[in-house]
């Protein structure tokens, strides 16, 4: 019996030391990044199995190509592995680094609207969209700003992010990013289905956005009498009437500002001088929008030199405090089509790198740019571009609003989709 019973204790001791053991290793976090594997090691692509729930799911950790990010260890991932440094390079600084990772050969049935959810961990400000691409398209679907979870450790969903349709069969999605010091996320894993399942993230960008407003006009309450429109931002960027200008039926059913050509409203200063990320958001509605309007402008010009900005029904113009211009010489311009008589949602961001135009939540144009701030210019107007009155806008403008950031494609369309 002793005997028996030593057997049994040196059984239960070697037991727990291979717990302890397994446990310790399970625990451990890639302090440093881990060499990716040889080429030769990764998995060939294989389709995609198609799960019982309509849902297709796929590891992150072993992308199909990829022009940035290794793979990294990570003891809470759904494996034990991440993709991860998406955004960044593998050694110490962790600079930002630009690039894409693809996963090709996804199975997927017929769908009005497909849906992706991302597993991802970031430990790094989120002010940095992830591009998402189907196929070879050279515009992407959606974009998607991850949240920092405080550690790269800690894993978040995505929520769903509406790819739109897609046909049966073999289809491949890529995740571009501008890069970001330390990373722009680590992904875990992704899903594809075809029904929506949540809805609770696929709208936080417009809190996002609204944490970064600068300015925020609705032309809510009696401006004419008081002769101040209210900045409902915060931010104490209060403009005043100046001039003949009168309220209109607004997009959402309230009011909105409606110029003759003979008034305009300006704010004390200009709230986006010598930002390097900014938006600018805002609803007209005209009857000539063929017209060189100036719908808002914070800009001086001098027959060449410039400093500032203006928003306008012809191409948006920026300028530096150099003088200089911020888009590159020779850019090519696509027409946006105003439509005349019809509230329009126009948005331009810059992201210190390019400079793009959507309008109606749909991209119109995207132009390289100089990565300069912007320029100081003049105090910000609205409706007009003082002393140039040529260019006074005739028609209604609403929920004018300024971030500090460059908002996504994802966020654009969600503010358009509230109207």
């Amino acid at each position: 019996m002793i005997n028996l019973i030593s057997k049994y204790d040196l059984l239960a001791i070697a037991c727990c030391m291979m717990a302890i053991v397994a446990i310790a290793c399970r625990s451990q976090t890639a302090p440093t990044p881990t060499p990716r594997a040889a080429s030769g090691s990764q998995p060939a692509s294989t389709p995609t199995p198609r799960a019982a729930s309509g849902e297709f799911k796929r590891e992150a950790e072993n992308p199909d190509q990829s022009s940035v990010g290794q793979m990294i260890r990570r003891s809470n991932a759904s494996g034990g592995q991440v993709h991860g440094q998406i955004g960044c390079t593998s050694d110490s600084p962790w600079s930002a680094k630009p690039g894409y990772v693809k996963y090709t050969n996804l199975q997927t049935p017929q769908a009005d609207h497909l849906y992706l959810v991302l597993r991802y961990s970031k430990h790094s400000p989120p002010s940095v969209p992830v591009d998402i691409y189907v196929d070879e398209e050279t515009q992407p679907r959606a974009s998607f700003r991850p949240d920092d979870q405080g550690d790269w450790n800690s894993f978040a969903l995505s929520g769903e992010i509406d790819l739109g349709s897609v046909t049966e069969g073999s289809h491949s999605i890529t995740l571009k990013v501008e890069g970001q010091q330390y990373g722009v996320l680590d992904l875990d894993y992704l899903i594809l289905r075809k029904h929506l399942v949540q809805v609770t993230q696929i709208v936080p960008v417009t809190r996002i956005a609204n944490d970064a407003l600068l300015v925020w006009y609705d032309f809510e309450g009696n401006f004419l009498a008081s002769g101040r429109i209210a900045d409902r931002s915060g931010k104490g960027h209060d403009a005043q009437l100046n001039g003949t200008v009168a309220v209109a039926k607004g997009i959402f059913g309230g009011q909105a500002i409606l110029f003759s050509g003979n008034g305009y409203i300006q704010a004390q200063s200009n709230p986006v001088a010598g930002k390097g990320k900014v938006s600018f958001s805002l609803w007209f509605k005209t009857d000539h929008p063929e017209a060189n309007y100036k719908l808002a402008s914070a800009a001086w010009w001098k027959g060449g030199p410039a400093s500032g900005w203006i928003m306008a029904t012809h191409i948006p113009e920026f300028w530096s405090d150099d003088t200089k211009s911020l888009y590159f010489p020779d850019i090519s311009n696509n027409e946006n089509h105003f439509p005349a008589g019809e509230w329009v949602h126009e948005v331009v961001t810059y992201d210190g790198r390019r400079i793009r135009e959507y309008t109606n939540g749909q991209l119109v144009n995207d132009w390289p740019a100089t990565g300069a701030g912007i320029g100081q210019g003049q105090a910000m107007v609205v409706g007009a571009w003082p002393p140039f009155s040529a260019y006074n806008f005739q028609g209604s403008i609403d929920e004018f609003r300024l971030f500090d950031q460059a908002l996504t494609l994802q966020e654009v369309q969600a503010i358009y989709n509230q109207r």
